[in-house]
């Protein structure tokens, strides 16, 4: 399995943050968990939710630039 070899040190997730605060962290790792033979690796390789990010949505983005623009 790819995640499990020796070369792979870790997995940091970049999920999706929806508006109302909902993410999809939780889904993307039970999916990358199904690639691992042994579950403890899977402890191991992940990055825990506190050190990953959401991916910033290009209307967010544009909102943001939009603001740094005008001030």
């Amino acid at each position: 399995m790819i995640f499990e070899h020796d070369n792979c040190a870790g997995i940091k997730i970049f999920y999706h943050q929806k508006e109302d605060g909902r993410d999809n962290f939780e889904e993307i790792t039970q999916n990358i968990a199904r690639h691992f033979k042994d579950k403890v690796n899977v402890r191991n390789r992940v990055f825990n939710k506190t050190h990953c990010v959401a991916l910033p949505q290009v209307r967010q983005l544009n909102d943001f630039l939009s603001r740094q623009i005008i001030a």
